[in-house]
């Protein structure tokens, strides 16, 4: 379902928002979808709601594997199939696929309850 709602969206906002003007704008805006995807994906996993097709492939690997490193492979091979499909694929595309999987490592613990909170944040209630 994920990436059928997240593409919907995209190609509905592509539609209506006005893209940035100058090189500057178009950096930060990537930058920015950086971090709100990274920060969104490491809390969505945190937070065990249920992980999306592209987190469970990456999981699939962890171990042998470390998920920094097999997430990134999965985005690199989607964007590699894109790219085989006639997506443009640039720089900040190439930055993103690889960074991203380090990136998201990196913010799991950061967005983890503390040790002693973890069980009343997996059964709320009790």
């Amino acid at each position: 379902m994920q990436p059928v709602v997240v593409g919907v969206v995209v190609s509905l906002m592509l539609d209506v928002l006005p893209g940035p003007a100058s090189s500057g704008a178009r950096l930060l805006e990537m930058l920015a979808g950086f971090v709100v995807v990274c920060v969104g994906v490491a809390g969505y996993l945190v937070a065990d709601l249920g992980a999306g097709p592209t987190e469970v492939a990456a999981l699939a690997w962890d171990p042998p594997v470390p998920f920094r490193w097999s997430y990134s492979l999965v985005q690199v091979v989607g964007a590699s199939v894109g790219w085989l499909l006639g997506a443009s694929v640039g720089v900040g595309t190439l930055l993103v696929v690889v960074l991203i999987g380090p990136a998201v490592a990196w913010l799991l613990p950061l967005l983890a309850p503390p040790p002693d909170r973890r069980s009343e944040v997996a059964q709320p209630g009790m």
